[in-house]
């Protein structure tokens, strides 16, 4: 049988060659099985493989079903995945607080506010107000104590002593108590002093006051929101 030609590794027959062949045919053969291979697996430089395929069977199967260059896919894949971490992470126009001393790489810090406080809305955040400092701000009020005329029942209970004239005896006659009369006195040779009666009740009593029962604090305050990914 002549020797059998072909360029691929199914163009080889496993029968051949025939146990009648001539022994003289096996070395063209075996080129043809070489040069098989190398076209088969001709490597980077075409001239077959020169690193040792490590690669098992499972791993090699993971290649079944491929419809499309593997590197041009993975090339595609990264650069979508970059623009979607990108745009995921922070697009273009997003403000957030950071916890240091300046902004970080490809951030610009926004100077517009100063002395501000954060407040949470569940309304749109973005907005602002408020007028005084949380910072800085001083409180003042100022409170008077209104005046009070004590009544007679406020009075703490008490009497006069003063009243006094000239006799042997008592009460003298012609002295009258505005109070209701004389509550008694100790004669002497030429004087006799009196105590008016007691007054007053000893009741409790308060004081008004003025000035401002309550005063108005804004603070200025930036709106934030809460939100969660889902």
């Amino acid at each position: 049988m002549p020797v059998e030609t072909g360029n691929t590794l199914a163009d080889l027959d496993e029968l051949w060659p025939l146990s009648g062949d001539a022994t003289s045919q096996g070395d063209n053969h075996l080129r043809l099985i070489k040069s098989v291979l190398k076209a088969q697996f001709p490597g980077i430089d075409g001239d077959g493989f020169k690193i040792p395929i490590v690669a098992t069977e499972a791993e090699i199967n993971f290649l079944d079903g491929l419809t499309e260059n593997v590197q041009a896919a993975l090339t595609s894949i990264r650069a979508s995945a970059s623009a979607a971490q990108s745009a995921l992470y922070a697009p273009a126009g997003t403000t957030m607080m950071f916890f240091q001393a300046a902004a970080p790489t490809g951030w610009v810090q926004v100077t517009t506010y100063h002395d501000y406080m954060l407040r949470v809305v569940n309304t749109a955040g973005g907005g602002f107000g408020g007028s005084a400092s949380p910072i800085d701000f001083n409180i003042t009020h100022t409170h008077t104590t209104g005046s009070h005329t004590l009544t007679t029942d406020q009075m703490p209970s008490h009497s006069h002593r003063g009243m006094s004239g000239v006799g042997t005896s008592y009460p003298l006659s012609g002295i009258a108590s505005a109070g209701g009369g004389f509550g008694g006195g100790t004669p002497d040779d030429n004087w006799v002093t009196y105590d008016t009666t007691s007054a007053g009740g000893g009741a409790s009593h308060n004081h008004g006051a003025t000035g401002p029962s309550s005063f108005s604090f804004a603070p200025r305050y930036l709106n934030t929101i809460l939100a969660r990914k889902s």
